[in-house]
């Protein structure tokens, strides 16, 4: 991910729902047709923001073959302790129409001819099928390990068993913790240059990530996107600092208690935000001044780390005062 300022809104598309319907438990498949023109092409792995009439904004990953043009596929997992934001596209009835962005890719298939394994948990599963469709179209070497609870609360099963017994491996933990992936296993028996994309909540990722770097081989490579749906806590043992907005020198003290995104909305800044939880990168700001410290998963490169000139309103913290480009 190359430094960039603060993001500018995509250009938006009305479309029409064509579509909504349950496709597993608590999980909502919808198709979106355009009113006008035709939509972006997409590749797998990319995203869209919808802007629904409530005025929220929420990220769903465009799902199945990015191959159909005619309309975009999402996947919607219910999420009762969360903003609202999901119950409502499950409410979007048949004909009525919303806005959405273009489609963006945070999550891409990079080309490579080495093996690739794909592991999906739960609604995470959403921008994999995409990726599955592309490397068994390309021929290349692949596997998909998707995890759930149990097979009705998994989307997509009968369209998985359209691609060859040999690339899946369904695992079920019934809510048992010994029945859960091994990913130690996975990883230390894999081949050494597997390039390995991990897409689920924000534990299932965590495990994954620290299995993978005590067990895979240097040679291989990881990238993961995170789905959750409740904000992440703030740690109240951390000390506050103050933020200046360079935009117009307003200080506001951050407490232990507070992101900065809660801080500046509060004092009446509007910024774009979507996730909360510092893995979209909508509230992605410059560091003109002090050293952020970092929580997002897999937000930002080494590079960009040790630079210390990009952070994340929603995650970043500081152990001093910061003075950012708003």
């Amino acid at each position: 991910m190359p430094i960039c300022s603060v993001p500018t809104t995509p250009q938006r598309h009305r479309v029409k729902i064509v579509a909504n319907k349950l496709i597993a438990n608590g999980v909502s498949e919808m198709l979106l047709e355009p009113i006008n023109g035709r939509l972006p092409d997409w590749k797998a792995g990319a995203h869209v923001y919808v802007h629904l009439p409530s005025g929220k904004t929420r990220q769903y990953s465009l799902t199945g073959d990015p191959s159909i043009r005619d309309c975009y596929r999402l996947a919607v997992k219910l999420e009762e302790g969360g903003g609202g934001g999901s119950r409502e596209m499950h409410q979007l009835a048949i004909g009525c129409t919303v806005e959405i962005s273009g489609p963006i890719n945070n999550f891409a298939l990079v080309p490579s001819t080495d093996p690739h394994l794909l592991i999906a948990g739960g609604i995470g599963i959403t921008p994999l099928l995409s990726m599955a469709y592309v490397l068994e179209r390309a021929g290349r070497s692949w596997r998909m390990v998707v995890c759930g609870r149990s097979p009705d609360s998994m989307p997509f099963l009968k369209e998985l068993s359209g691609f060859p017994p040999e690339s899946l491996i369904l695992i079920y933990t019934y809510g048992e913790p010994g029945h859960r992936l091994a990913f130690e296993d996975l990883f230390s028996s894999m081949d050494p240059k597997t390039q390995v994309y991990l897409c689920g909540s924000g534990r299932f990722n965590h495990s994954a990530a620290h299995a993978f770097r005590t067990s895979a081989s240097r040679t291989a490579r990881l990238v993961y996107e995170s789905f959750s749906g409740s904000q992440q806590s703030i740690t109240p043992a951390e000390n506050g600092f103050f933020v200046e907005l360079a935009l117009t020198g307003r200080k506001l003290w951050v407490p232990r208690d507070k992101s900065i995104l809660e801080v500046v909305e509060a004092a009446g800044v509007r910024v774009e935000s979507v996730c909360r939880e510092g893995y979209c990168g909508t509230c992605v700001v410059h560091v003109l001044e002090g050293s952020p410290t970092y929580r997002d998963d897999n937000l930002f490169t080494d590079e960009e780390r040790s630079s210390q000139k990009v952070m994340t309103l929603c995650r970043c913290r500081s152990n001093g005062d910061l003075r950012i480009s708003l």
